[in-house]
């Protein structure tokens, strides 16, 4: 005698198989860019730091995203298309010196780029 498998048990498993399957549709969203990604790195030593971290800005390609990030952190922007870009510190206490606060690169789908920010706190 065959089991009668319930109606709401059927339909979850017709929606997972279905999900599973997928349909080989694009996994990036029209106009949400390529697979670039940029990944930004804050290492802050000295005295008297700068404990509540800093802001990250990463425009360019129509792209204008901020994040914060901590002291010594990281922060990844990702699903970005491939072109120029700058990626700028922000929210730098008065007593702290980046290296350099902001840099303007050319990115491509191939090569994630690594930024590093280095602040030194008196």
């Amino acid at each position: 005698m065959r089991q009668r498998v319930p109606t709401p048990a059927l339909a979850l498993l017709l929606t997972v198989l279905a999900i599973g399957c997928g349909d080989d549709a694009p996994t990036n969203p029209p106009g949400g860019g390529g697979g670039a990604t940029i990944q930004a790195f804050t290492n802050t030593i000295g005295i008297n730091p700068d404990t509540d971290g800093y802001r990250v800005r990463v425009a360019g390609q129509g792209v204008n995203r901020t994040e914060n990030v901590g002291p010594v952190d990281a922060v990844t922007f990702g699903s970005l298309s491939e072109g120029d870009y700058t990626v700028s510190l922000e929210a730098v206490a008065g007593n702290c010196i980046p290296d350099e606060a902001q840099v303007t690169f050319s990115l491509t789908e191939a090569s994630p780029r690594l930024i590093s920010f280095r602040i030194v706190c008196s």
